[in-house]
């Protein structure tokens, strides 16, 4: 499967992520994270550099715990190995460590407050980062239309 995101964070930035994806389906994004896409049994590393693979961007939760994360070292460099375009989204308002540095220095950072509005905070700029046009906009109604197709795609993968 095609994802336009894929989303490397850590697990102890859930609840960040949780609210993030219901803003991405509010927006028609399809995305990875692997709270949701990797079924019991799967080869963990395998499917996260597939996901990787078959993603447009890549979005990094940028957080104390991401910067300590191995795996998120890994799948962030990863990804940069792979030419990703790569989005930080500090949610912490942390710096880059070392390993991150080399990597993102020059990307362009989202600036987020853990719990703030993620439609300004990090929709809206990640609207611009992608170049999405003003027609590429989508309607409330779209929005509201998106978010319950998207409940209704996980709970038929819940049921099966």
């Amino acid at each position: 499967m095609k994802y336009d995101i894929f989303i490397c964070y850590s697990r102890q930035d859930t609840d960040f992520v949780m609210r993030l994806t219901k803003s991405l389906d509010c927006y028609g994004y399809t995305y990875f994270v692997d709270i949701e896409g990797i079924a019991s049994g799967d080869n963990f590393a395998e499917r996260i550099s597939t996901a990787i693979d078959n993603s447009e961007i890549v979005l990094l939760v940028l957080s104390k715990y991401s910067n300590e994360s191995r795996w998120v070292q890994n799948e962030i460099t990863y990804a940069y190995s792979q030419n990703k375009t790569i989005i930080p989204i500090n949610v912490d308002r942390v710096d880059l460590t070392s390993s991150f540095l080399s990597l993102l220095a020059d990307r362009e950072q989202i600036y987020a407050n853990g719990q703030g509005n993620l439609e300004q905070e990090v929709m809206a700029p990640l609207n611009k980062l992608l170049k999405r046009s003003e027609n590429d906009q989508i309607t409330t109604e779209n929005r509201q239309e998106n978010l319950r197709l998207a409940k209704e795609r996980k709970q038929s993968a819940d049921d099966y």
